[in-house]
């Protein structure tokens, strides 16, 4: 596959993310996991943007395709991509990795409450994928 080619592949799959999800969900998971580092620690608010969850995003479709035996090899000087290491250095996808969340923790009822969604970290995407299938 040439460099054009692969590019191509990947902005079709990156599309079709967005179609199924919506623009808004990455401002959602931008807004969310800002919250997340404010919970977590509110003296070190989070420095990434919502073009980097667009890329950290594009990284997993782009990882998804070839299989590594973590996901660190793909920065790694063996077996590592040259597109991914271009897009985003290693430490920064740790970093999104370790705050991303799709939704506010504080809204979480216990799991004895009978308005309990076992699905509440991930409903956004959830309610997101059922609303663009109708």
């Amino acid at each position: 596959m040439t460099h054009s080619q692969e590019k191509l592949w990947i902005w079709a799959l990156y599309t079709n993310f967005l179609i199924i999800y919506g623009d808004e969900i990455i401002s959602n998971i931008y807004e969310e996991s800002k919250r997340y580092v404010i919970q977590k620690n509110p003296s070190k608010p989070l420095t990434i943007s919502e073009n980097e969850i667009n890329q950290y995003l594009g990284i997993c479709i782009y990882a998804s395709l070839v299989h590594q035996p973590s996901y660190r090899a793909y920065w790694s000087e063996g077996l590592g991509f040259d597109r991914i290491k271009e897009t985003m250095p290693l430490k920064k996808f740790e970093t999104i990795r370790q705050y991303l969340h799709f939704n506010d923790n504080d809204k979480h009822l216990p799991r004895d409450h009978p308005n309990h969604d076992k699905l509440h970290k991930i409903s956004p995407l959830y309610d997101e994928l059922n609303k663009n299938e109708k």
